[in-house]
């Protein structure tokens, strides 16, 4: 549900607002594609090399070998935490990205119709006949686009920074 009051703003002043916004946003989800992309393949190449690794240095336990793979499967499990979070961005940006495209299309339309009936009047004082029903429109989709940005909005998380684990002990070679 919106939280927004649009009721302030008339169809130009919401226009006016919408062709405010960044024209770039979808470059930022295609960036959080990219992300996810980007971990899923380094993580599977760290993978592959530790299991080719593994067969020439095998784990036993207290190793050095078990010390090192545990370092490595803390990140690889980094990598699968952090590249969900940048999928979860990314469908969040698109599905943002896609409210505000959806509002300001149909907006800039209200906006058009706003501009004929002031052309046909010319010069006269705009009445609330026609006014009233388009601001009503452009009211009810600021409310819905509002309503989906906040849908979105609650799949966007930080990714957890990484931190290397640190239980090594000072006596354990590695």
């Amino acid at each position: 549900m919106s939280t927004a009051d649009w009721k302030p703003y008339d169809v130009p002043g919401l226009a006016g607002l919408l062709a405010e916004q960044p024209t770039d946003s979808g470059t930022h989800a295609m960036a959080w594609q990219q992300a996810y992309e980007t971990l899923t393949d380094q993580r599977q190449r760290i993978e592959a090399a530790r299991a080719a690794l593994t067969e020439a240095w095998p784990v036993t336990p207290g190793s050095a070998a078990a010390s090192f793979f545990d370092q490595v499967d803390a990140m690889t499990q980094a990598m699968i935490a952090t590249a969900e979070v940048a999928v979860n961005a990314h469908g969040a940006l698109t599905g943002i990205v896609t409210a505000v495209d959806g509002a300001t299309a149909k907006v800039d339309t209200l906006h058009q119709s706003w501009q004929q009936n002031q052309a046909t009047i010319a010069g006269v004082v705009a009445t609330d006949d026609w006014t009233r029903p388009l601001n009503d429109q452009a009211h009810t989709v600021m409310g819905q686009a509002d309503a989906a940005i906040a849908e979105h909005a609650t799949q966007l998380t930080p990714p957890v920074p990484y931190a290397p684990p640190t239980a090594i002990d000072s006596y354990t070679p590695i």
